[in-house]
């Protein structure tokens, strides 16, 4: 945890367990209808970054066994399984699933992972990506891939109830949200701003927040939380932003 640590709990069919930590440390925890099953031990998947580890372990001291996906900057997805033992949890890792370019932000969804791809250009194509993956016995198979209208995804937030993902462009200096279709496909493009104008620094959005129908969206280089509410199955950006009054 830290200064800006939050604690985000639902529980419910689609139980999901988020902590932030510090700047760039975030993980995600799914239970319930989310739980794998390998022989007759539940498995449920995590999805964290390096510097979370250590938290990782210690919400994984309620669990018998919990898989941790890793992943950067980097090709590859590192697998951990987290074992509870009677002198504690211990960690081990299973193995590495070779994958796309630079997948910063994971976001687990029973056996489907939405991935946001913090880049400049997708095979060759100009703008950052997100994706949609499938879990297997063997790995993971990419099903989708959307190019954004702008650059490097810095956090991705699918939320299935709202039939939207939202992706904060920090090397961008924008915010894009996404359609879903047929409940867990990624879709076209249904809203898009770029920010800057007046900003302390270059606009930096890095991390989208909703709550009901209501969406904020963390601006670290306006010092800014941008802030929307979703009408009629529209994205309607509200009249006043919410200043931070702080650098980043």
């Amino acid at each position: 945890s830290g200064i800006n640590a939050e604690y985000m709990v639902s529980s419910g069919i689609n139980a999901e367990y988020m902590v932030s930590s510090g700047i760039n440390a975030e993980y995600m925890v799914s239970s319930g209808i989310n739980a794998e099953y390998t022989g007759s031990i539940a498995v449920t998947t995590m999805a964290c970054t390096p510097l979370l580890l250590l938290s990782c372990l210690h919400l994984a001291q309620a669990m018998s066994s919990h898989t941790v996906l890793v992943s950067g900057y980097n090709d590859q997805i590192t697998r951990l399984r987290i074992n509870q033992t009677d002198s504690g949890p211990v960690l081990e890792k299973t193995g590495v699933w070779e994958v796309d370019k630079d997948m910063t932000w994971l976001q687990v969804e029973g056996s489907m992972v939405y991935a946001a791809h913090e880049v400049e250009s997708y095979d060759g194509v100009a703008g950052g990506a997100i994706s949609r993956w499938s879990i297997t016995k063997n790995g993971m198979e990419k099903l989708q891939m959307i190019i954004l209208p702008t650059v490097s995804p810095a956090h991705l937030l699918v939320s299935l109830e709202m039939d939207l993902a939202f992706a904060a462009n920090y090397g961008g200096h924008s915010f894009t949200v996404v359609r879903m279709e047929g409940g867990r496909l990624l879709g076209d493009i249904a809203y898009h701003e770029t920010f800057g104008a007046g900003c302390r620094d270059a606009s930096h959005p890095h991390q989208t927040v909703i709550y009901g129908t209501w969406v904020w969206v963390v601006d670290l280089g306006c010092d800014t939380i941008w802030h929307y509410k979703l009408e009629n199955k529209q994205i309607v950006k509200l009249g006043d932003d919410i200043s931070a009054g702080r650098d980043g």
